[in-house]
């Protein structure tokens, strides 16, 4: 009997032990909805693999605490990973949702993805001096993607979700249910199967300033102007079709509106609409053009080149955007 009991007490110990490790954080944040537009169609011709759409990238504040008692050690850090489509929401095939993170995109329900954060000591809980708790407060930052994958269904709709819950935060060693911070895309039922995919086209594709002079600089004056168009050509007329557009800085910055070279900050390169003279923005999608069933459709743009300085620095300068499309 003396030998039987050797074996239960530990097997009782374990199981008693246990719930003192099982515990959950809290994580919210701020924001973390997107709305997709309305009709975004997605061309069936497309490559597998080919991001058909990303949002602009998110800066969330994200703190996480101890859901109920903590029974651990205070001190004792606790790794938060991100967990991605965490409510395992089906996609019927056309396409794949996901988020892209620390330049790497994610796509796979239940793929955990660790964060290289930590909860720490903190004190002075709801401004009582001496009142300590396991907490972790940062700023994710991260955009939303979808990807073309796969065949659309015959009816052309990629899924019936219409909240799709991208990812939640959580500790490492588990999820729990009752997380407050999970980025949700809606509209995805909205999202549908185009015959075709629209080709973008820049005329010209490099834009040269003619030389100007230093000595005629004055602060917030156009220097020169150039103009291009963006071209969006198709093969099917039969449905109408809106596209808008987003300019990415590549080698400059977006300073309040204006395009900044990296290797000349003294002067900036605004893009105006030339047919209604607006201004467009950078980072952020904007409509290039509303329906449409022609084959070809051509948007004038302007390229001022401006001042930013009295005194500029002499010499040449490069700066370029991405340009991206979608269409519905």
């Amino acid at each position: 009997m003396r030998y039987i009991r050797k074996l239960i007490l530990p097997t009782l110990l374990l199981i008693l032990l246990h719930p003192s490790t099982s515990f959950a954080l809290l994580c919210s944040g701020n924001g973390g909805t997107f709305v997709l537009p309305s009709g975004l169609a997605i061309g069936a011709d497309l490559e597998d693999g080919t991001i058909a759409w990303e949002s602009e990238t998110f800066s969330r504040s994200v703190s996480c605490r101890p859901d109920g008692t903590d029974p651990g050690t205070i001190t004792d850090q606790i790794p938060i990973s991100i967990y991605v489509n965490p409510k395992n929401h089906v996609i019927d095939g056309g396409i794949e949702v996901g988020m892209r993170f620390n330049g790497k995109i994610y796509t796979r329900a239940g793929e955990k993805i660790p964060t290289g954060i930590q909860t720490e000591k903190v004190c002075g809980i709801d401004g009582i001096p001496g009142m300590c708790e396991r907490r972790a407060n940062f700023t994710l930052d991260y955009s939303i993607v979808v990807i073309k994958r796969g065949v659309f269904p015959p009816s052309g709709q990629a899924t019936q979700v219409a909240a799709y819950t991208v990812f939640t935060v959580d500790r490492e060693a588990s999820l729990s249910a009752r997380q407050m911070f999970n980025p949700t895309v809606y509209n995805l039922q909205l999202l549908l199967s185009s015959a075709c995919t629209p080709t973008l086209n820049i005329v010209p594709d490099h834009i040269t300033f003619p030389m100007v002079h230093a000595r005629d600089a004055q602060r917030g004056k156009v220097a020169s102007a150039v103009d291009f168009n963006l071209e969006i050509s198709r093969t099917c007329t039969r449905d109408l079709f809106t596209s808008e557009a987003k300019f990415t800085p590549v080698t400059a910055t977006d300073a309040a509106g204006m395009l900044v070279p990296d290797d000349n900050p003294s002067v900036g390169i605004s893009l105006v609409r030339a047919d209604n003279r607006t201004k467009a923005p950078f980072n952020k999608w904007f409509n290039l053009h509303s329906a449409s069933y022609r084959e070809v459709v051509r948007v004038p743009f302007r390229a001022d080149l401006i001042w930013r300085e009295d005194q500029p620095k002499v010499g040449p300068f490069n700066a370029a955007v991405v340009v991206e499309l979608i269409h519905y």
